[in-house]
């Protein structure tokens, strides 16, 4: 699928035609003005303690390849967003192959690194996780997270059907449905995105007030941590006049938090979510109660709820205590773990241990923390409920490293630096 067909089925005539104008208001004619936009990008985020993961389109990267080394030197990771501007969903396995294999040398003889890939439209498919497990990335990101705020939004309701259009053409999935959380797919991380994103908010649903859209932002943020989540803020650079304010304040008000939030690149989320999978940790009965040893991280962030330790821990969050240390007692007689029944499916254990809970099967209660019968994937969320209300000890391996409490990075697409390059996508496929 080239540019034409996808502006059509994605956005409609009428909104397709009302996009044309503002192409000339993003792009010029050579690389002049989005080099600024690109530049405050990476300079919001750094201020911030931030740096962009950036994914190229390899055509993009032969056209323009000294602004993309830049970029480099200053600390950007730069990622492959494809040979060409496509959709990498209507492609068989041996054409993707084909495409990323291609663009990985370009990368290489460019003298650029990379380490993950994302698609253009965020489409893909079955082939597409094949190919880059094949192709040996670390990770990918072209997963969507739909953040739950419509209700929240005045809007037209012909904006809300343009972005109820989206969803579903991304495949997206609903924040109150799958966790917005980094998982391993074959060999690689697959690193969701997060939506309402820059096209979204300004092209769909019509907001174009930097307040509004900081607003908007900053809620997502708010519930992502909650949660203990991942806001993967997704800014496309043509779009920074709109996107400016929301950025610097969604990344300020991490400074605020505490805990406090991680503000990785996605090479650092893949990094860590391998890393995270050597954690082992092992809960034995002592006289006092139960020896819990953990090994495989120095950067792990150890919870305890509901229980005292024979160390000094601090709190953290809500009824969450951070223990400091590989290798303590939980007193008292209660294994803070979480036992399972023999009824209890394979997808849901998996599910809770990726949750961070130690999941141990038993055929009874015993004397543990919290026990589950049976469950399964349609009622995991409940699961979670009970293991939550429990008041009983409760140990945890939390998804972020350092004792933080969420995530996010400032990500975006580089797949047009002038209005030649924008056009010359409509014949690329």
């Amino acid at each position: 699928m080239n540019l034409a067909r996808f502006l059509i089925e994605s956005r409609g005539p009428v909104n397709l035609a009302q996009r044309i104008p503002t192409l000339f208001a993003r792009f010029g004619l050579t690389d002049e003005k989005i080099k600024r936009r690109l530049d405050e990008l990476v300079e919001i985020s750094q201020r911030h303690g931030a740096s962009p993961t950036l994914a190229v389109t390899a055509n993009i990267l032969v056209r323009h390849p000294a602004l993309i080394k830049e970029l480099q030197s200053r600390g950007v990771e730069l990622a492959i967003h494809g040979l060409v501007h496509t959709d990498y969903s209507s492609l068989s396995f041996e054409k993707q192959i084909d495409h990323l294999s291609r663009a990985q040398q370009v990368f290489m003889d460019n003298g650029v690194e990379y380490f993950g890939f994302r698609c253009p439209y965020l489409r893909y498919n079955q082939d597409t996780w094949n190919a880059v497990d094949r192709l040996g990335f670390k990770w990918e990101s072209s997963d969507v997270i739909a953040w739950d705020v419509l209700d929240e939004l005045e809007v037209s309701q012909s904006h809300k059907r343009a972005y109820e259009k989206l969803i579903a053409l991304y495949s997206a999935r609903l924040c109150k449905e799958a966790p917005a959380l980094p998982r391993r797919i074959g060999n690689f991380i697959e690193i969701p995105v997060s939506i309402p994103d820059d096209e979204a908010v300004v092209d769909r649903l019509g907001i174009t007030d930097p307040e509004s859209i900081a607003d908007l932002w900053l809620n997502i943020f708010n519930e992502s941590y909650k949660r203990g989540h991942l806001f993967t803020i997704q800014l496309h650079h043509e779009r920074m006049p709109f996107f400016r304010m929301a950025l610097d304040r969604v990344l300020g008000e991490t400074h605020r938090m505490h805990p406090g939030v991680w503000m990785p690149k996605l090479k650092d989320i893949a990094d860590w979510f391998f890393e995270k999978e050597r954690v082992k940790v092992v809960v034995s009965r002592c006289e006092s109660g139960y020896r819990v040893n953990v090994d495989g991280s120095q950067k792990v962030t150890l919870l305890l709820k509901n229980g005292s330790t024979t160390l000094v821990n601090e709190a953290w969050f809500k009824d969450y205590r951070l223990v400091k240390s590989g290798d303590f007692v939980v007193l008292g007689n209660k294994r803070p773990c979480v036992g399972v029944g023999r009824r209890v499916d394979e997808s849901t254990r998996e599910f809770l241990r990726s949750q961070g809970f130690v999941v141990e099967e038993a055929d009874d209660k015993g004397d543990y923390s919290v026990y589950l019968t049976s469950c399964t994937w349609e009622t995991r969320e409940r699961a979670l409920e009970v293991i939550e209300r429990a008041k009983t000890p409760i140990i945890r391996v939390w998804h972020w490293p350092g004792g933080t409490r969420s995530a996010v990075t400032v990500t975006g697409d580089i797949d047009s630096v002038t209005l030649i390059d924008f056009a010359s996508r409509i014949f690329e496929v």
